[in-house]
């Protein structure tokens, strides 16, 4: 069965917007992290700008990733992070 990938940047637009990426972002990976299927997911600040965020996740297939999509949005994470940037790459392999 094909892996989906997923590698990007989460671009933030604001201090403000800063505080509630801090706020929600370790639960976020934990959540991400348990989901069945998730073989890897990470997001941590760009070394060279602190307003990017470098995102990189795998999982072991369309029906997982999909999962993960849906429960990522209705979370609260999902809401309070919506308007931000999102220039993601997926391939699936």
């Amino acid at each position: 069965m094909p892996k989906v990938y997923l590698d990007g940047t989460l671009i933030v637009n604001s201090a403000a917007m800063l505080a509630v990426i801090e706020m929600y972002l370790d639960d976020h990976i934990a959540a991400s992290r348990a989901e069945p299927g998730c073989e890897k997911f990470e997001a941590f600040p760009d070394a060279n700008n602190p307003y990017h965020y470098v995102v990189s996740e795998i999982f072991s297939s369309e029906e997982a990733f999909a999962i993960h999509q849906a429960r990522a949005a209705a979370s609260e994470w999902g809401q309070a992070t919506e308007a931000l940037e999102r220039r993601f790459t997926k391939r699936v392999e």
